[in-house]
């Protein structure tokens, strides 16, 4: 099932402040193909604003998207918490912004999100999908296999006067880019990244 704390399906919805808190989403015993999003699942062209709103303690078990995962989907945030959130055998501790979605961030933060097995501590951002940030911290966030701070697999990043700090993974702690993805960081700080075998920052894979 998806979304365990709200799923948005067509349509709009704005959240104007609340807290989406210890929800849980999982693939196992599902027969939904829409699986994914412990705390929001956003799909089929749903338009979605969120201000002044906290994202945290969520749970996808054998799913991507902890606190937030979106497929062909829209959302907006400002204002917005997305913390201490975990993607449990799949991708995007914080947000997964699968195939066909953007996500648009203003004075966001994206901390302490966890994938347990998997990649994108903080978020991924698919091949077809966008995120455009401004003002956002994208920090200490933990990757128990790739890209600390966030995936971009074939998708498109802008981030302007930001700070991606102090994430871990066992491969590339920051930022990996790859699939002819495009990614444009404007003064953003990239400081005290880390892992264990490759590049603490930074990373690109076939990029065009």
């Amino acid at each position: 099932y998806a979304g365990g704390g709200a799923y948005i399906y067509g349509g709009s919805a704005m959240f104007d402040g609340g807290t989406f808190a210890g929800n849980e989403a999982s693939y196992l015993y599902s027969s939904s193909s829409d699986t994914g999003g412990g705390g929001l699942y956003l799909t089929s062209n749903s338009q979605t604003a969120m201000v002044g709103v906290e994202v945290g303690g969520n749970l996808s078990y054998y799913a991507d998207g902890g606190g937030i995962a979106l497929d062909s989907a829209y959302l907006s945030m400002e204002q917005v918490s997305i913390a201490n959130n975990e993607s449990s055998f799949s991708s995007g501790g914080g947000i997964f912004a699968g195939v066909n979605s953007t996500v648009s961030a203003s004075e966001v933060s994206i901390v302490d999100n966890v994938t347990a097995s998997s990649i994108g501590g903080g978020l991924v951002v698919h091949g077809g999908s966008s995120f455009d940030g401004y003002l956002v911290d994208i920090s200490h966030n933990h990757s128990a296999s790739s890209f600390g701070a966030a995936l971009v697999d074939g998708g498109d990043m802008l981030l302007s006067q930001s700070t991606i700090n102090g994430n871990y993974a066992q491969y590339v702690g920051g930022i990996g880019v790859r699939n002819s993805a495009n990614v444009d960081l404007a003064n953003v700080v990239m400081n005290g990244n880390s892992d264990e075998s490759y590049s603490g920052g930074y990373a690109y894979y076939g990029v065009a």
